[in-house]
């Protein structure tokens, strides 16, 4: 019964429910009262009602029986967030379902995530910020190419990543699953640009592998920003772009540079103040005119990459045409019912 009590909690915390926002959504057919006592373990529900709570939560059945494997610990969300509680629970909650929904999915087809972190050293420098990034790209193989979506880079190096909808002020989160699976939790609200996306991605990327623990809060802040940029525009790369020290940039020069490396104007400027290819004065130029020109909410040029992973859906796909899983537990996995999940992904 408690695990039941558990289960409906947590549905109903991820659907962004109070108790009487549940029992309005069942149109009073279950009292808040009653609610209340299903959630502290006093009373469980017959099976019509179990079915109208699966209803109004927006959850499979087998939601409730599921074996709650996870917990959320050493989240770090980033500077300046400002989240209702009640939204901060709700995307917890979505993460943690999320991550049971993977994982099983995994475990039924054998797979097994083994994330071996390949930064090693202490973060104490700016220098050693850019050894850690040129590190991970030559781990990963990237050479100086850019980085064409990398949401998809991160789920294939064993990184979770998910994508909820909410307040365009938060950005994104990275925690680790019981000191072994690292998971990003990025915004994916339409006000979130997709420069934005990917420079929050390695942020926090930065944020999972980077041991910052010698840095004070804000030095930490820098560091991953600093680490986002060198993983989005390598040095050797910034510094042929612009053709070494530059006293005067043209706008259009920048855009460029964006269209093809997925990396915001400013992000571009500051890179290239931290590897002393502009100065303070050209920097602070700059950025006067982008926020007099209002460019934050209308920047010029575009990057256009999905930044979506299929990981998840290959799986799936996969593990039922191997017959490892039933159509329908595949649905349940997907968040589907049956009907739905045969239309829209085996026709």
């Amino acid at each position: 019964m408690l695990h039941f009590a558990t289960r409906l909690k947590n549905a109903r915390k991820m659907k962004g429910f109070s108790l009487q926002d549940l029992a309005d959504a069942m149109n009073c057919a279950i009292s808040r009262q009653a609610l209340s006592k299903y959630e502290n373990g006093q009373m469980k529900p017959d099976s019509n009602t179990l079915i109208a709570l699966s209803k109004a939560l927006g959850v499979g059945l087998e939601y409730f029986a599921r074996p709650s494997t996870i917990t959320l610990d050493q989240v770090d969300f980033r500077k300046k967030v400002s989240l209702p509680v009640k939204e901060l629970d709700r995307i917890r909650q979505e993460v943690i379902d999320f991550l049971e929904r993977y994982f099983e999915l995994e475990s039924l087809s054998g797979i097994k995530s083994a994330f071996k972190n390949p930064i090693s050293k202490k973060i104490t420098a700016p220098e050693d910020v850019e050894n850690a990034a040129a590190q991970l790209r030559k781990h990963w193989h990237l050479g100086n190419a850019p980085i064409y979506n990398v949401v998809e880079l991160l789920e294939e190096k064993e990184i979770k990543v998910l994508q909820i909808e909410t307040n365009p002020s938060f950005s994104g989160m990275a925690t680790w699953i019981q000191d072994r699976y690292p998971v990003i939790v990025l915004n994916n609200h339409t006000q979130v640009s997709v420069v934005r996306k990917r420079f929050t991605a390695l942020h926090e990327l930065g944020h999972l592998l980077m041991d910052l623990q010698d840095l004070e809060n804000k030095e930490k802040e820098r560091a991953c920003d600093a680490f986002a940029g060198a993983m989005l525009l390598p040095a050797d790369t910034l510094q042929k772009e612009l053709g070494g020290h530059r006293q005067h940039i043209f706008l259009p020069e920048l855009i460029l540079i964006k269209e093809q490396y997925g990396i915001s104007l400013p992000a571009i400027i500051y890179r290239a103040k931290n590897l002393g290819l502009v100065t303070d004065a050209l920097v602070k130029q700059f950025m006067i005119k982008y926020n007099k020109d209002n460019l934050r909410y209308h920047e010029p040029g575009a990057f256009n990459s999905p930044e979506q992973s299929t990981r998840f859906r290959q799986l799936l796909l996969r593990a039922v045409a191997e017959e490892i899983i039933t159509t329908s537990k595949a649905a349940a996995l997907n968040k589907q019912k049956l009907a739905e999940f045969r239309e829209s992904e085996l026709i």
